[in-house]
């Protein structure tokens, strides 16, 4: 399936655009993360390079990490208060309780900690039965706010244009499941697509088709 490519390589961003936005939107905020960071569903620790003023980066998953445990599982084996920050990007589907896991974001963040999250709006069924819900830009806002944080932004990435590209790409890319060569013969193919619709859904006529994004991205703070 497709979601087994998207993080194999920065190269794979190019045809995975919900990655290449959220790499995006990190690389925007970058100087405003700082201190303690743990990466929850950090998988190959994609982002880990573009925060560059952290002091200390804590991996979590349930494997290949700083800390090893069942991302449903609460509470983590941290400390209450224990970071400035935390990162989860693309993981928010996963979890069967998602008000559990924003109540375990916010014992442990600090005082005055902010959570960097992207959830994806259009993705396709993985990691069955673990695939439970995508939220809408509203409820995830409503989520947050009701376990102790205020939203400082919330971003639609993509549009329905960037949508289709992607969709395509995706359809193809589980077509041709993990025949490597297939993949290195069209990869000009599905770079063209991308780059096509990439560049269609930045056209100022075409910025308003935004109620079909590829993904959520939100920053908020802890109250």
């Amino acid at each position: 399936m497709a979601s087994e490519y998207k993080f194999q390589s920065r190269l794979l961003e190019l045809i995975i655009l919900d990655r290449f936005l959220i790499r995006k939107e990190i690389r925007s905020r970058q100087t405003q993360v700082s201190g303690e960071l743990a990466d929850i569903g950090s998988g190959r620790q994609p982002y880990r390079n573009e925060l560059k003023n952290i002091r200390n980066y804590v991996s979590i998953d349930r494997k290949n990490a700083d800390i090893v445990h069942d991302l449903s599982e609460f509470p983590y084996p941290v400390s209450a208060g224990a970071f400035d920050w935390v990162l989860c990007t693309q993981v928010f589907d996963d979890f069967p309780d998602q008000a559990a896991f924003a109540r375990e974001l916010h014992r442990i963040l600090t005082p005055k900690g902010a959570v960097i999250l992207s959830a994806s709006f259009v993705w396709e069924l993985h990691d069955l039965p673990d695939d439970y819900g995508r939220p809408s830009p509203e409820s995830l806002r409503l989520l947050l706010e009701n376990n102790g944080f205020v939203v400082v932004t919330l971003e639609l990435l993509g549009n329905s244009w960037v949508t289709l590209g992607q969709v395509i790409n995706i359809n193809l890319l589980n077509i041709m499941e993990r025949r490597s060569w297939w993949l290195k013969a069209i990869f000009p193919l599905l770079l063209l697509n991308s780059l096509f619709f990439y560049g269609l859904g930045s056209l100022l006529p075409f910025r308003r088709f935004d109620n079909l994004p590829l993904a959520l991205f939100l920053v908020a703070r802890k109250k």
